[in-house]
């Protein structure tokens, strides 16, 4: 039978406690990073989605109008129409805090007009572009 050594309490070691704590010390790191890691995603994903919400609404705004060519903004050359817009409010809500410019570029093709719509926003870091397209015709819209 093999029993505790005379005069050593049975426990762990020195070696295995700092092993221990190393490997705790790299799981906590490593779990506090990937939590600021999702939570900046998170908020990109959301400035990103707001800047395609707000470019959708423009073209949607566009495609709604009634399409009457030559009058205005569906002429025979490329029109370009800016806007100024934002995205993203501040934590107490009540001030955006991203600004941006919506470019709708409106120009002739032989089936109606191809309307190009631009936003760019200017998130600190990285500025968010997001850009869609749509054909505008007598059949678009609820045209008749």
């Amino acid at each position: 039978m093999h029993g505790p050594v005379r005069g050593l309490a049975p426990g762990f070691t020195l070696i295995e406690v700092m092993v221990v704590m190393g490997l705790l010390t790299i799981l906590v790191v490593s779990g506090f990073s990937a939590i600021l890691s999702m939570r900046m995603n998170a908020s990109r994903m959301a400035d990103y989605t707001a800047a395609m919400s707000v470019v959708e609404a423009k073209g949607q705004d566009i495609r709604a109008g009634t399409y009457n060519p030559p009058i205005a903004p569906f002429v025979s050359y490329t029109t370009n129409l800016t806007d100024s817009t934002s995205i993203s409010l501040n934590s107490a809500g009540t001030k955006f805090v991203v600004s941006g410019t919506v470019v709708s570029r409106i120009q002739p093709t032989s089936s109606g007009h191809l309307v190009t719509v631009t936003g760019t926003f200017n998130k600190v870091g990285k500025p968010i572009t997001v850009t869609l397209q749509t054909v505008v015709n007598k059949f678009s819209g609820g045209q008749q």
